[in-house]
C-alpha cells in the first residue's frame, strides 16, 4: 500500500498527516526575533507518550501549541470530523498502530466493548485511579464475608470510602475479580 498525504484539519499549510500515522512538518518560513525570516525544512514529527499511552504530537500555530493524538488527526484527515458521541477505536487493540485501515469512529459503547475484547479496558488495576489491587479487592470480600467487618471499618482500613467497598461486595466494581 503507497503512503497518502493529506493535510491537517486546522493547519492546512503547516502540518499533514499520513495513511501509515506520521506526521510531518511542511516546509515553510518563520519569522524570528528581530524581524528575519528563516526558512524551515519538511520534516517527520516524533510522537510523544500521552498518560494513556497514545501517541501524540505538538502542533503549533504561533502564538498557541496544542498537543493532538495521532489516530486522532489520521481519522479526521482520511475518514471525516468525528460523529458526536463517537471516539477513535484501535481495531486491533493496539494504540501505536495508526493506520488508517486499523482505526474507526465507533460508538462509546462499542469501543467499550472492543477494549474489553483486547484487554486493554482500564479497569481494575489498569484504571489509573485505582486505589486498590486484585490481592486487596479478594482480601475485603473474605473478610466482609466472614461477618467481623462493616463496609465503614473495611473502608478505613484499606483508604476507600465505605460506598467503594460496598461497590466491591456487590460486584458492581470489580467484576472480573
Amino acid at each position: 500500500m503507497k503512503e497518502i498525504w493529506k493535510p491537517v484539519k486546522g493547519y492546512e499549510c503547516q502540518y499533514e498527516v499520513s495513511s501509515f500515522g506520521r506526521v510531518k512538518s511542511l516546509a515553510r518560513t518563520k519569522i524570528i526575533k528581530g524581524g528575519g525570516v528563516q526558512p524551515v525544512c519538511e520534516r517527520i514529527l516524533k510522537y510523544g507518550i500521552y498518560k494513556n499511552s497514545y501517541a501524540v504530537v505538538v502542533l503549533c500555530n504561533p502564538p498557541s501549541k496544542r498537543t493532538c493524538k495521532v489516530h486522532r488527526l489520521v481519522l479526521e484527515a482520511f475518514i471525516g470530523v468525528r460523529p458526536i458521541g463517537f471516539d477513535g477505536s484501535h481495531i486491533d487493540g493496539n494504540k501505536h498502530n495508526n493506520n488508517i485501515k486499523n482505526l474507526c469512529w465507533e460508538s462509546k459503547k462499542d469501543n467499550s466493548k472492543r477494549k474489553r475484547n483486547h484487554g486493554t479496558f482500564p479497569s481494575g488495576v489498569k484504571n489509573g485511579n485505582s486505589k486498590l489491587t486484585e490481592d486487596k479487592v479478594v482480601k475485603i470480600r473474605e473478610l466482609y464475608e466472614s461477618g467481623y467487618w462493616t463496609q465503614e471499618a473495611l473502608g478505613r482500613w484499606f483508604n476507600v470510602r465505605a460506598s467503594s467497598i460496598g461497590n466491591i461486595i456487590s460486584k458492581r466494581t470489580w467484576r472480573h475479580i
